[in-house]
């Protein structure tokens, strides 16, 4: 086959010294080690003008380029068969040059994607050498319609594995679904992208992308604020009144719940997690301080309880333990007025998988421990839910379980008569029977109408939203 090809930076380099690639080339090392972080961060840099382009695909394109130091970088649609977007090394280029090369590796190889004569992976093709071309193929998204397919990367192709293809994919994301697609995502936000994408694929990174991904995250920290939402209680009237406040995360700028933040620690580890529940402590501890001076209620009677979410891990954390003590004794003033709900969506397991009765026995320790030094209460938040278990109510002993009123909804009177049954017969609860907190969209009253509950038991209302007071 005798095909003239388009001039390419790299053919008279690769003339000297063809680049051979194996199998074992595309395979992530072991550990995912530091050799691929330069790699992987000249993916999510944006130190070039990319803004005046027309399309976030040519903006993927040219980034991608910069980063694999190629030749050419286009996109092409497999279902059309046309070229989306393209850029080249030598400037404007010309989409007719562009479809050249392309009809020339459709020659070569037949195939972009099956060719048996590619270093293949399921995510990634490269055609190392092809008649002193070398160029690789990613399908881009899940129905793999379009493939990046860039040309003349020269060794950097060494690069080219499965995990890199995973990170060209997220970047690619990260450019076309943006709301502003007029402007390209700064460096952090394809950093985050890239990185998390990542995380849920191979579970351990480089220790130099987890220290940036934390740092990220801290910097996402300082923009989120605190708000309190009403706890209401009934009494044997059917009267409510204000039993305690939940703390509810939002950030500054939207006054959204930070879903995303909560997601990130849950994917990361417990560093991450543990950085959140510090943030949020300290925030509810000032602001619930400030609420309380400037009502004058300041005795143990007249502070409501403050109902605080975090996950198991952090209460092991010393920097969390030491933070708690320095707020009890300057900020709070009364810890009896801490409520922490347990989240049931991370297991005590070092693996997060299932929970083993020697884990919880010694969280359970350790839970005493606390309860005895800051007369702090415990809750189980979404209780039957999660990791939530017979086993954790039974060994850890809340003073207060949590739920959403649909657990009640086809047999509610048994769940209720278990829990009631479950209080009056634990030997450590004399003093203060087991408290029930339904959470709920409905005011309380309608709740109360529609589940058959108790006077005495607690709901709290997403609609029952407002700024405390102490009373």
């Amino acid at each position: 086959m005798n095909i003239q090809l388009p001039t390419t930076k790299h053919s008279q380099a690769n003339d000297a010294a063809p680049l051979t690639l194996t199998i074992a080339d595309l395979a992530p090392a072991a550990g995912l080690s530091d050799q691929y972080d330069d790699a992987i961060f000249a993916l999510c840099a944006t130190d070039f003008a990319i803004d005046g382009l027309t399309s976030s695909t040519e903006r993927f394109c040219h980034q991608l380029r910069h980063a694999a130091n190629a030749d050419t970088v286009y996109v092409f649609d497999r279902l059309s068969l046309k070229i989306i977007a393209t850029t080249s090394s030598a400037g404007d280029v010309d989409n007719r040059d562009t479809c050249d090369i392309h009809e020339a590796l459709i020659n070569m190889v037949s195939d972009l994607e099956n060719c048996v004569s590619a270093v293949q992976f399921p995510d990634i093709r490269v055609f190392p050498d092809q008649q002193k071309m070398t160029f690789a193929a990613i399908p881009l998204g899940h129905t793999r319609e379009r493939l990046a397919i860039i040309v003349d990367a020269e060794k950097t192709l060494k690069n080219f594995n499965q995990y890199y293809a995973d990170a060209v994919r997220a970047l690619y994301r990260c450019h076309t679904s943006s709301p502003e697609q007029y402007f390209a995502p700064s460096a952090r936000q394809q950093q985050k992208c890239v990185f998390d994408n990542l995380r849920r694929h191979y579970s351990i990174c480089s220790k130099r992308i987890s220290e940036r991904r934390f740092e990220l995250f801290c910097e996402d920290l300082q923009q989120v604020d605190v708000q309190f939402e009403k706890i209401m209680e009934l009494d044997n009237t059917g009267q409510e009144s204000v039993w305690g406040w939940d703390v509810i995360a939002n950030r500054c700028d939207t006054d959204q719940f930070p879903k995303d933040l909560f997601l990130t620690a849950e994917a990361w580890t417990e560093e991450f997690r543990t950085a959140l529940d510090l943030h949020l402590l300290k925030k509810a501890a000032f602001r619930y301080k400030e609420i309380c001076e400037a009502e004058d209620q300041l005795h143990l009677d007249d502070i409501k309880p403050l109902c605080l979410s975090i996950y198991p891990q952090t209460l092991q954390q010393p920097e969390y333990i030491g933070t708690l003590r320095e707020l009890t004794e300057k900020v709070v003033t009364h810890g009896a007025r801490l409520v922490f709900e347990l989240s049931e969506k991370i297991s005590l397991s070092n693996d997060n998988l299932v929970e083993r009765q020697s884990e919880l026995n010694e969280f359970a320790k350790l839970l005493k421990s606390l309860r005895d030094e800051f007369n702090i209460r415990i809750a189980l938040d979404e209780f039957g839910a999660g990791n939530s278990s017979l086993s954790r109510l039974i060994c850890l002993e809340p003073d207060i379980i949590k739920m959403d009123k649909s657990i009640l909804t086809s047999n509610g009177d048994n769940v209720l008569q278990f829990i009631e049954h479950f209080s009056e017969n634990s030997t450590s609860r004399q003093s203060a029977p087991l408290e029930v907190i339904l959470e709920t969209e409905e005011p309380a009253s309608d709740t109360n109408q529609s589940a058959s509950v108790r006077s005495g038991f607690k709901f709290h209302s997403s609609l029952e939203s407002d700024e405390p007071t102490a009373a």
